[in-house]
């Protein structure tokens, strides 16, 4: 979810509310991944001053970057210190309405494409949820939020 600010779409936590949400949600052991949001804005500018102020919450934000060896962040995606790590941002493909294709005339196999913050915070939190999957296995319970988050960072 991202949500409009002046500056463009920025991650959901922008709004004060949202982000005690999260926190709460951190606090709690529950990892959380957000969108950065797809307005192309810094949020190193001096508007955001407010905002990043707030420290870090636990929140995981992702950028949308190109699916190229470069990984450029896409233009649209807003980006600076707060943004945690970056995805795909385009070309990629889930199971959906089939706007994209579908095969025969089975629902089940319609698919569709999707781009920007939105599929790059979906393929981090399904990387996630495989990273917690593991951790279960391995070591008999879940990272807490901060590991994740320090995990994601560390590997790209």
């Amino acid at each position: 979810m991202q949500i409009l600010s002046a500056e463009g779409y920025v991650p959901a936590d922008y709004d004060v509310a949202v982000w005690s949400l999260i926190q709460t949600a951190t606090d709690a052991g529950i990892v959380v991944i957000m969108a950065a949001g797809n307005g192309g804005s810094n949020l190193d500018r001096g508007v955001f001053s407010e905002y990043r102020n707030r420290g870090d919450n636990g929140g995981i934000i992702v950028g949308a970057g190109l699916p190229s060896s470069t990984h450029r962040r896409m233009l649209t995606s807003t980006y600076g210190s707060l943004v945690d790590v970056q995805s795909w941002g385009m070309l990629v493909v889930s199971c959906g309405y089939g706007d994209w294709r579908q095969f025969g005339s089975d629902i089940n196999q319609a698919y569709t494409q999707f781009s920007g913050t939105s599929s790059a915070s979906a393929v981090v939190a399904g990387v996630a949820a495989l990273v917690q999957e593991h951790a279960k296995n391995i070591r008999g319970g879940y990272l807490t939020p901060l590991e994740m988050q320090n995990l994601l960072i560390a590997s790209g």
